[in-house]
């Protein structure tokens, strides 16, 4: 769960490929059509220039915590997003260095392609990367209160999380409901490591904190998932993304080994209600964390001894329609 912050609004003009494409989803042998709304590729930035639909924001202390258009440290021919976890910053996700989308979005297909840093120096360090949707009562008012009327707080949120201690696993969440002062909530979860191809677990939680109820049927598929040989966040970019739809929510990560492969790591399709269907911010952060270790590694919430780097070469937002005869 991410607190909003107040971000600093730059309005820059961009042109980009609409060019609509015809997909069909094997899982449901639906056509739909996936059109760009917008896409983020960081080629043709200043080192300090906010990408066009974001902006940037952070309570951190030391806010020299990004760098546009930077040269990739493993691809010398990519320009990514550079997002900084500095040793000055305390813990929270509002510390460290957020972008948010100028816009508010519903359903699409959101996906980015993404290397989390290797913690070599420091195995035990606590930080988390995101990419993820966010919209919060608690934090943000453009929106109706409790919109599903069940006096809980929405949250509405679907996310893509990395605790850098561990690269082998990938945390899914999807959100609809929290309250701090309670830690009532209403959210879906997965944790998965992509080297082994193990799931961890897939639960329901109404209360922050507990391990919730494990998820069968059609709220955990596929229920198993092929390992990817020698999968390692920190190493390599992979291509990231989630599909939001008002009756179910597919995460994926394109095939390393097979690009036109597609990998779905959840295809949630269970109680409506479980679905968020708020518009949120597209949004994406790297902070410290004190009280959040990497499964299998408890000690893995230390501060940072050193500036840790995450790198985004692209981010991007589809809109998804059904096709009509095709």
């Amino acid at each position: 769960m991410k607190k909003s912050l107040v971000f600093l609004v730059v309005f820059v003009v961009s042109c980009i490929d609409n060019s609509p494409i015809i997909e069909r989803d094997s899982s449901t042998e639906e056509t739909y059509v996936a059109e760009i709304v917008f896409m983020e590729d960081f080629n043709d930035y200043g080192e300090k220039q906010q990408p066009n639909n974001f902006n940037f924001g952070s309570y951190g202390e030391n806010k020299n915590t990004w760098i546009n258009g930077a040269i990739s440290e493993i691809e010398e021919q990519t320009k990514v997003m550079k997002l900084a976890m500095v040793p000055e910053n305390a813990a929270g996700p509002y510390m460290g260095p957020n972008f948010e989308s100028k816009e508010l979005y519903l359903f699409g297909r959101y996906s980015a392609r993404i290397k989390i840093p290797s913690v070599q120096n420091q195995p035990n360090v606590g930080g988390v990367v995101g990419f993820f949707t966010y919209y919060s009562d608690l934090y943000n008012d453009e929106q109706e209160k409790d919109m599903n009327k069940n006096k809980i707080s929405d949250n509405s949120e679907i996310d893509f999380e990395w605790l850098i201690a561990n690269p082998q696993l990938v945390y899914l969440t999807a959100w609809t409901d929290s309250e701090e002062e309670t830690n009532d909530c209403r959210k879906i979860a997965r944790i998965i490591n992509l080297a082994t191809g193990q799931i961890l677990t897939t639960n329901y939680s109404t209360q922050l904190g507990s391990s919730g109820t494990q998820l069968t049927g059609s709220e955990n598929e596929p229920s198993t998932i092929s390992a990817i040989p020698n999968f390692d966040a920190s190493q390599k970019f992979y291509t990231y993304g989630f599909d939001w739809k008002t009756d179910n929510i597919r995460w994926w990560i394109i095939n390393p080994n097979n690009e036109s492969d597609t990998i779905v790591l959840w295809n949630y399709k269970g109680k409506a209600e479980r679905i968020t269907q708020k518009p949120a911010y597209l949004m994406f952060n790297f902070w410290h964390t004190n009280d959040w270790a990497a499964e299998g590694k408890p000690q893995s919430k230390q501060k940072p001894n050193e500036t840790f780097w995450a790198e985004f070469d692209f981010i991007k937002y589809e809109s998804l329609r059904e096709a009509k005869n095709q």
